[in-house]
């Protein structure tokens, strides 16, 4: 199924309007734009899974670097995730917001990433098309692969991790009109060892329900990126199904885990802020 990104109230038009009420004072911009930078971590645990010994995942997501998204930023929250030990690192796209963002500083960035064997991201939605070779996205690729990132896209490895075989799959985009899970899943029902899938957008869940995938490690909704609290509503998620907005979901027999993000649009974050995601699988 292709999807097309909503044209009503979508995340950047909010934004760029000015969000709610309290983004209208001086005080509220400049609390949101503190927060924005206030790096969490959170520690989640997957079980059932039938593994023999637990595995550590480092889930990191929607660096969006850009001018209100430092290089010091997205390395902080790559040293601090390193600093836990994972036995596997998979980041789920939007590395950049716009075509015209610099991506030279991913080299240095990343760089506690360097000489880690289990590294591997997919694409989000702002990094541009796959296709042709020479695309922004290739570039990001490239840049990022100087630390040792290891793209999937359409594409799946078997590994051992941890003294256990993993497979690991990456989706396309699908706003991008890249998703193609025949390329990288095998049908549901089919043998293999447990299989993570990294997908940017939680929406492409239905796109994949008829292959063989355990746990989808998701990105794109920053957690709604402005929240209302005591209601805990989240006005500007970008996707169609909007009960799944961060954390871990039960999904027709699967596990599903959103990350709110390490970056932002806009430089604004609100009773919402960035997370590094450790999540224990066993």
């Amino acid at each position: 199924m292709n999807r097309k990104p909503r044209r009503l109230l979508t995340r950047r038009n909010f934004l760029m309007l000015g969000g709610l009420g309290v983004l209208g004072t001086a005080g509220g911009i400049g609390a949101a734009r503190i927060e924005s930078k206030w790096l969490r971590m959170t520690f989640k645990k997957i079980s059932g899974l039938g593994l023999e010994r637990p595995l550590r995942v480092l889930h990191l997501s929607d660096f969006h670097a850009s001018w209100c998204v430092s290089w010091e930023q997205i390395h902080e929250a790559v040293r601090t995730g390193m600093a836990q030990k994972p036995d596997l690192v998979v980041l789920t796209g939007d590395y950049v917001s716009s075509r015209s963002d610099d991506i030279s500083g991913y080299g240095e960035a990343l760089s506690p990433l360097r000489d880690f064997p289990h590294c591997y991201a997919s694409l989000g939605n702002h990094d541009g098309r796959y296709l042709p070779p020479d695309s922004r996205a290739r570039q990001i690729e490239a840049e990022m692969g100087k630390a040792g990132v290891r793209f999937l896209v359409n594409q799946r490895v078997d590994e051992e991790v941890s003294g256990q075989m993993l497979r690991i799959a990456g989706l396309g985009d699908i706003w991008r009109h890249e998703a193609k899970p025949w390329e990288c899943l095998l049908p549901a029902g089919s043998d293999g060892p447990l299989t993570l899938l990294l997908s940017h957008n939680p929406d492409s869940k239905v796109d994949v329900e008829d292959y063989a995938w355990d746990v989808m490690f998701s990105g794109h909704t920053h957690g709604g990126q402005i929240k209302v609290p005591i209601i805990d509503w989240a006005p500007l998620l970008p996707v169609e199904d909007r009960s799944m907005v961060e954390g871990i979901y039960d999904w027709k027999g699967r596990k599903i885990h959103i990350t709110r993000g390490v970056g932002c649009l806009h430089g604004i974050r609100l009773f919402c802020p960035p997370e590094i995601s450790i999540v224990d699988l066993t």
